[in-house]
């Protein structure tokens, strides 16, 4: 009997990704306000936010949150800001669930000031 229980939710936990979206959330020029027209580019940088709501339609204990995201990319490179933004969303579904991603990239700023040069 056991095994007919073990092998009956196998392929609960066995199968993969059913269906994946992936759609555009926008984008920005900045991320919040400019603090000061000088600064430098450090770089491209990437963050997320992600929740899982079991069986479809549960909330999740941890909702989407587009400002973790951006402050996930900032803190990566050590910057200030964050400029020429693009927000993806992703949704997989599975079996037992759903997971809903949000994507943050765009460029690190970090702001430079005038006396020092």
């Amino acid at each position: 009997m056991k095994k007919l229980i073990i092998l009956g939710l196998f392929p609960l936990f066995a199968a993969g990704c059913l269906s994946f979206t992936k759609a555009p959330g926008g984008t920005m020029q900045h991320a919040g306000t400019l603090e000061s027209s000088e600064f430098e580019i450090l770089g491209q940088a990437e963050g997320y936010s992600s929740e899982f709501r079991p069986l479809w339609f549960l909330p999740s204990f941890q909702g989407l949150s587009q400002e973790d995201a951006i402050k996930e990319a900032i803190r990566s490179r050590g910057g200030d800001g964050l400029i020429d933004v693009r927000i993806m969303k992703e949704r997989e579904v599975y079996i037992i669930g759903t997971v809903n991603i949000l994507r943050v990239t765009g460029k690190v700023i970090r702001y430079t000031d005038k006396t020092e040069k």
